[in-house]
C-alpha cells in the first residue's frame, strides 16, 4: 500500500510512502506516523491510503496512533479550513493532533487474565512492541480505557449529524450576554449534553466568565488551554467522552476537542484578535467554530457588543438575531494641543475634577510602552533592532531599550550607531509614559498600569480590593476593555486617531469595536477625547452602531472589499531588491498561467530596515480559484493570507 502523508511544514504537496505489508491492516486517515524526510525521521499525518506499491518510494518508519484521536467530523472541518484560509494540511493537523494529545500514558489495556491487563499503552509498547499491541487491538482481543474515568477508548463515532440547528446572534451588553449563555447552557445540561465555550484568553475576560459559570455548575466547568498542565488537558479530552455533561471554556485550543455528545457551542466576542490561531496564515477560530457547528449540527450562540462586520453582512444566516442598546454616555472633547505636555495638562485637569466628584478614571492609549520611537537628535536616525530592524521602544517595565518584535532588551544601544551621538528624542508615547507623568503631576493618587505586560491572573480581584479603599486611576491599552465589573465613571481616549495609522485599512471597524467594548466593560458616564483635532475623530460616525454598520458595509461593497468579497494577500520579502523583483515576476507569471492575473486588486512595494517587501492582493476568487494558489507555498519566503474582515 501507499500512503499520502502531510508533513507539519508550510508546503503545498503531500508526500508518498510505501507501507510495509505487516502494518497495512493498522492504517487509518489522520493517523500520526514517523517517516524519513531529508535524512531524518519526522512526524507526519496520513491523508489517504491507496492500493499498490512503488519501489522508488521510501517506507514509513513507524505508526504512532493505535486508534483515531479525532472523529471524521473534525477531519471535514480541517479540510474546510485548509481551503478557506489557504493553510497546508500538515500545519492544521499539527494543531489538531498536537503533542498534548499523546495519550499513551493515560490509556490502559483492559484484558482480564492477561499480563497486559492494567498496563498503560506506553508500558505495553515498551514491553511487547507496538506491532503486537496494534494486532491484538485490531483483532478485538484487548480493549482500552482511559485512566481517569475508565471509559472505553476510542470514542464511538456519531452515526448521523443533525441539521437545521439553532444559530443565535445577540448584540448587547456583557451582563445580558451572560444571562443568555446561562439559559442555553442550562437547556443543554438538562439534555445531558456537553458545551464548548470560546472566550478571550483566561488572563483577560476568560477568568471572569469562568468564575461566573463555576458558581452555577461547580465541578462541571473546565478550562482548556496552555494555562493548565498537559495532564489536565488530557483529562478534559477524556471527560468529554463520558456520559456526564461538561462545559469547557477555551480560547483557541478547544477548536479540535472531540465532543461525543455535543449540545452547544458559544462564541463570546468573536471579533477579538485572540481568535487568530496563527498570524502567519490568519486562521480564524471563531469562523471555524461556526463551521464546526454547521458540520456537526451543533446549536450555536454567539454574542458581542460589536460583532464583526462579516456577521452583520450575513445576518440572514442566523436563525435568531437580537440587539439591545449600549450603555448611555456623554462625549467631551477638551481643547489640547497635539503634544505630550498639553495632553498631560488636560489629563490632570480631568482627573482632578473626577477626584472632586469621588469618581474613577480610566485612560486608554494605543501604545503600551513608554516610547514607541527613539530618534537621534543629531542625524534624525531612528533606533532599530540590530537583529530584525524593527523600531526599538523604551520600556520601563522591561527596564531598557526594547525590541517589541524580538522581545529582547538591547543592552548595547547607548549611542546612535550612525553618528555616535548620545542625544536622543523620544516619540510616540504610550501607557508607561502617561502613568509616570500622572504620578508626578498628581502624587496623591495611585496610578495602575493595565496592559498585556502587566496583566496577572488576579488583576481583577486586586483592583476590586483597591477600589474599596479609594478611587481608581487606570492607564492602559485595549486590555481595559476586558475589565468587566470594575466600572469607571470617566473614560479618556488619548491619541485616539493614532489607531488609524496603526490599523490602516481595517482601522474604522476595529476602532468602533474597541470603543464599544471599552464602553461595555467600564460603563462610563462621561467620555473624553484628548489629543488630535476634533474633525479627525469622526466621533458621531464611529460611535453610532447602526449608522456605522450601514455606511461601512456600503463602502466596502463599492470597493469590493471584505466582507462582500474575500481578499487573498500574497506576501514576499527579500533583502535584495533585484531578487524581490525576479520573484515577483515569477509569481505574476504563475498567476497568468492559472488564469488568476485578472483578479489582482492591487500591488504594494515597501522598503524598511529589514529589506524589501511585496504584497499582491487578489479579489473575488472562487473557492476553486483559491486552491490554485497552494503551489506558491513552495516558493521560498512566500506567505498567503485570506481576509474575511481583517488581516
Amino acid at each position: 500500500m501507499i500512503v499520502q502523508v502531510a508533513l507539519p511544514y508550510p508546503v503545498s504537496r503531500l508526500f508518498s510512502y510505501n507501507v510495509p505489508s505487516h502494518l497495512e491492516s493498522f492504517l487509518f486517515p489522520s493517523q500520526r506516523v514517523k517517516v524519513p524526510f531529508r535524512e531524518r525521521n519526522v512526524k507526519g499525518y496520513i491523508i489517504s491510503i491507496e492500493e499498490g506499491e512503488n519501489p522508488d518510494l521510501k517506507e514509513i518508519v513507524e505508526l504512532l496512533d493505535i486508534a483515531p484521536i479525532i472523529p471524521s467530523s473534525l477531519i471535514k472541518l480541517i479540510e474546510w479550513m485548509k481551503d478557506t484560509f489557504l493553510v497546508p494540511y500538515g500545519v492544521l493537523l499539527k494543531y489538531a493532533l498536537s503533542d498534548v494529545l499523546t495519550i499513551e500514558d493515560y490509556v490502559e489495556i483492559d484484558a482480564e487474565g492477561s499480563d497486559l491487563h492494567g498496563l498503560t499503552l506506553k508500558k505495553a509498547y515498551k514491553k511487547y512492541g507496538r506491532e503486537r499491541i496494534f494486532s491484538l487491538f485490531s483483532s478485538g482481543k484487548i480493549r482500552m480505557k482511559d485512566v481517569f474515568f475508565h471509559s472505553i477508548f476510542p470514542f464511538s463515532e456519531r452515526k448521523e449529524w443533525e441539521s437545521g440547528s439553532l444559530k443565535k446572534l445577540f448584540i448587547g451588553p456583557f451582563e445580558r450576554r451572560l444571562k443568555i449563555y446561562l439559559d442555553e447552557i442550562e437547556a443543554a445540561f438538562r439534555k445531558n449534553k456537553n458545551c464548548l465555550f470560546f472566550v478571550p484568553p483566561y488572563g483577560l475576560s476568560g477568568k471572569v466568565v469562568y468564575d461566573f459559570l463555576a458558581k452555577y455548575y461547580p465541578g462541571r466547568v473546565l478550562w482548556y488551554g496552555h494555562e493548565i498542565k498537559k495532564k489536565e488537558r488530557i483529562k478534559i479530552f477524556f471527560a468529554l467522552g463520558t456520559s456526564s455533561p461538561y462545559l469547557v471554556l477555551s480560547n483557541v485550543s478547544g477548536l479540535f476537542l472531540p465532543l461525543s455528545n455535543p449540545g452547544l457551542v458559544i462564541i463570546e466576542r468573536p471579533e477579538d484578535e485572540s481568535y487568530i490561531m496563527d498570524t502567519r496564515f490568519s486562521i480564524n477560530v471563531a469562523e471555524s467554530a461556526m463551521k464546526r457547528c454547521e458540520i456537526e449540527g451543533i446549536p450555536l450562540v454567539t454574542g458581542s457588543i460589536s460583532p464583526p462586520l462579516s456577521f452583520i453582512h450575513r445576518k440572514d444566516s442566523f436563525t435568531e438575531v437580537k440587539e439591545e442598546s449600549p450603555h448611555p454616555f456623554s462625549i467631551h472633547t477638551p481643547s489640547a494641543k497635539d503634544d505630550h505636555r498639553s495632553i498631560i495638562g488636560a489629563l490632570k485637569s480631568i482627573v482632578l475634577d473626577a477626584v472632586n466628584r469621588n469618581e474613577d478614571v480610566a485612560i486608554f492609549t494605543p501604545r503600551k510602552y513608554y516610547s514607541g520611537k527613539i530618534e537621534c537628535m543629531e542625524c534624525k536616525e531612528t533606533f532599530t533592532c540590530s537583529s530584525c530592524k524593527a523600531n526599538l521602544c523604551l520600556s520601563k517595565e522591561k527596564k531598557g531599550i526594547f525590541c517589541p518584535r524580538c522581545e529582547l532588551v538591547e543592552e548595547t544601544y547607548e549611542r546612535c550607531r550612525r553618528c555616535g551621538s548620545s542625544l536622543t528624542s523620544l516619540k510616540a508615547f504610550g501607557a508607561e509614559f502617561f502613568k509616570e507623568s500622572l504620578e508626578k503631576e498628581i502624587p496623591q493618587i495611585p496610578v495602575y498600569l493595565v496592559t498585556s505586560e502587566t496583566v496577572e491572573k488576579d488583576l481583577m480581584n486586586r483592583l476590586l480590593e483597591e477600589k474599596k479603599s479609594g478611587r481608581l486611576l487606570l492607564v492602559g491599552t485595549s486590555v481595559l476593555s476586558f475589565l468587566y465589573g470594575l466600572g469607571s465613571e470617566n473614560l479618556i481616549f488619548v491619541n485616539w486617531r493614532e489607531l488609524k495609522r496603526i490599523w490602516k485599512y481595517t482601522a474604522y471597524e476595529r476602532m468602533h469595536q474597541l470603543f464599544m467594548n471599552l464602553l461595555d466593560a467600564l460603563k462610563p458616564k462621561r467620555i473624553f477625547f484628548v489629543g488630535g483635532k476634533k474633525g479627525d475623530l469622526e466621533i458621531k460616525y464611529m460611535m453610532d452602531p447602526s449608522m456605522f454598520r450601514t455606511v461601512e458595509l456600503k463602502k466596502r461593497e463599492e470597493l469590493n472589499f471584505p466582507p462582500s468579497k474575500s481578499l487573498v494577500i500574497i506576501e514576499l520579502s527579500r533583502r535584495d531588491v533585484n531578487r524581490l523583483e525576479r520573484m515577483g515576476k515569477k509569481i505574476e507569471e504563475y498567476l497568468r498561467r492559472e488564469g488568476l492575473y485578472g483578479y489582482i486588486y492591487g500591488q504594494k512595494r515597501e522598503e524598511d530596515k529589514s529589506g524589501y517587501h511585496l504584497k499582491i492582493v487578489l479579489s473575488g476568487l472562487t473557492p476553486e480559484m483559491k486552491k490554485k494558489l497552494f503551489p506558491l507555498f513552495d516558493l521560498y519566503g512566500v506567505t498567503l493570507k485570506v481576509g474575511s474582515d481583517r488581516f
